[in-house]
């Protein structure tokens, strides 16, 4: 079984270990789609059997809260305020259509057989339909139509009465809802802990195979390709042919199968004999023959035709050594000639440059001065910037406290409408005030004479509010003004900073400028100072010249000597690349039970 598997092709190992791997992701996959669809619909179950419903459960609640509140307002601003006492009469049959619709929402949640809410539903209804609370509403209507305070009261404290039992049975059924509730959310999440238990064992199983695979298929290819690895890395970093037994053995063994890793190993192998015919072949020309045959592999053999060609030039380059040797000889005379003309003419220069170097050294002097006055001018230029950047700055700082007075004026506006919203409302409460205390009677005249004070002061701090809104208002457009003037300002100083940096950056380039001519007449000067150094030298290298010729006469005809040692062609044509092929066989070689390439490698 390890033998087929060793023999299947790299691709295929590869795809049947990834199907392996892919089946088990969508295991695991399919398994969390599942228990998130559980889980999905728990959570649904939760929002429309609970959530739902106590939302409605509330609506109700607030309606009827509203319902009694509104019968209370009625009576309380009858006299008091007639249309806000008809607002809030109208407002009541409004809540009690909404209270209608709200208890057939809530009606529409309850599933069939669940026996608990539809009785509370149906007390509900049984309540809020009664002869309690609809006799309660009749008897205030009747008593609205006909201005009957007395009535009126009554029958808004029935409501009141008849309201809050009605309270009590949603309240029951709320916290019967919220029950529920709580016990689905357990539920749910025990069905979360058991999906998770699940999926995490599916998982541990995917990384142990997973695992398992990825270390046999490193037995299978990793370790065959790092064993040819090692045998390339100990030729390209150190250059040694040589390898151990086991290590042969080793790749012997990898080869004997029928993947491409085996392919690879044989090639492997066929390289590296084709290397060591090419050293041995070296090792010849190293020790002065240069007439040994080339094997080579085939016409594109770039390594064997490299060292054809070498040996080929080698040959041709100690030829042409003979022949240059003799040549040398006639040509180290003239040149012993030329350097006598040439020392005569160099002294004849040497007076020349010295007048061309004292003319610069003048011009020098001026330049330096005139760079020293630009940077002046520069230093200068750089310090009024300076100073109208900074100006600009603060003027800068000033626009933005300005704005913030600007925000500060208007936030104290904003407190200003607060005091007038709170003297509104004190008016209202002294206004509730007068009302209670009316009906109060005798015992109520402390109360009134309390409220119109309240009144008073109310109608005082609106007062205030406005003349400080009025002061405000003057404040914040001064406020603005100034702002728009330091703006300004700061726009005019930024326009002369911009002309003072232009200006800078120009008497800058000129100290620049200025600098870089110094510079580059120093360096003038300098040539020409080393140009006087060189005739002088050339004056005294051409005498020297004479001398050294007599010893390139001598020197040419001991190189002629030791190119002799050298075995050489007598035919320096190159011959044919059939002709290199077919000449000798190879020089060293693996051992002779080496391993030959797959007939099927071609393919690769």
């Amino acid at each position: 079984m390890m033998r087929l598997f060793k023999n299947m092709k790299v691709l295929t190992k590869l795809l049947l270990s990834f199907s392996i791997v892919i089946a088990l992701s969508i295991t695991i996959g399919l398994v969390g789609i599942n228990s998130l669809v559980l889980v999905n619909r728990a959570n649904t179950e939760l929002y429309e059997d609970d959530a739902l419903p106590m939302g409605d459960l509330a609506t109700l609640y607030d309606l009827l809260g509203g319902q009694r509140i509104c019968a209370n307002n009625a009576v309380i601003f009858y006299e008091a305020d007639p249309d806000l006492a008809d607002a809030e009469y109208n407002d009541l049959a409004n809540k009690e259509k909404d209270f209608e619709a709200s208890l057939s929402a809530y009606r529409a949640t309850i599933r069939e057989g669940d026996a608990e809410k539809t009785s509370i539903y149906e007390e509900i209804v049984k309540q809020y339909g009664g002869a309690a609370f609809t006799n309660a509403k009749a008897d205030l209507r009747a008593a609205y139509k006909n201005g009957d305070i007395e009535a009126m009261t009554a029958a808004a404290r029935q409501i009141d009465s008849a309201g809050s039992d009605i309270s009590e049975t949603i309240d029951a059924a709320f916290a019967y809802n919220q029950a529920q509730a709580g016990d689905k959310v357990a539920s749910n999440n025990t069905l979360f802990v058991s999906s998770t238990a699940i999926i995490r064992d599916i998982l541990v199983a995917a990384l142990l195979i997973s695992l398992f695979f990825a270390i046999f298929i490193s037995k299978i290819i990793a370790a065959p390709v790092t064993r040819i690895l090692t045998a390339a890395k100990q030729v390209g970093d150190t250059g040694c042919l040589t390898f151990s037994e086991a290590a042969m053995r080793t790749i012997k063994h990898d080869a004997s199968f029928k993947d491409e890793i085996a392919q690879m190993a044989a090639a492997f192998a066929k390289m590296m004999d084709n290397m060591i015919s090419k050293a041995k072949t070296l090792e010849i020309v190293a020790d002065g023959d240069l007439t040994p045959p080339v094997d080579l592999a085939g016409p594109q053999d770039t390594l064997g035709n490299a060292i054809a060609a070498m040996i080929d030039n080698l040959n041709r380059m100690f030829s042409g050594l003979n022949d240059s040797a003799s040549q040398v000889t006639v040509g180290a005379r003239q040149i012993a000639d030329g350097a006598q003309m040439l020392a005569q003419g160099s002294t004849e220069q040497t007076a020349s440059i010295e007048e061309l170097s004292r003319s610069i050294s003048d011009i020098t002097e001026k330049t330096n001065k005139n760079a020293l006055l630009a940077g002046q001018a520069a230093s200068l230029s750089e310090t009024i910037r300076a100073n109208a950047e900074k100006g600009s700055d603060q003027m800068d700082q000033m626009t933005e406290a300005v704005q913030e007075i600007n925000v500060a004026s208007q936030n104290i506006g904003k407190v200003i409408k607060v005091i007038d919203d709170i003297a509104f409302q004190t008016n209202i409460l002294a206004l509730n005030a007068a009302v209670e205390a009316a009906r109060a009677g005798q015992h109520g005249k402390g109360f009134a004479v309390v409220a119109e004070e309240v009144r008073s002061l109310a109608a005082k701090s609106a007062a205030a509010a406005k003349d400080t809104t009025g002061l405000i208002d003057n404040s914040m457009a001064k406020a603005q003004l100034g702002s728009r003037i330091a703006e300004e300002t700061a726009n005019s100083l930024k326009k002369i900073v911009e002309g003072i940096n232009e200006s800078t950056v120009i008497v800058g380039n000129i100290a620049l400028s200025s600098e870089e001519q110094s510079v580059a007449i120093k360096q003038i000067n300098t040539g020409i100072d080393q140009v006087a150094q060189v005739v002088q030298q050339n004056s005294a290298t051409a005498q020297e010249s004479a001398s050294s010729s007599e010893e390139m006469t001598g020197q040419a005809n001991a190189l002629s000597q030791l190119v002799s040692r050298f075995k050489l062609r007598r035919d320096l044509s190159p011959p044919p690349p059939a002709a290199l092929a077919s000449a000798g066989g190879r020089s060293a070689q693996w051992p002779a039970d080496h391993f030959a390439m797959p007939d099927d490698m071609g393919k690769y």
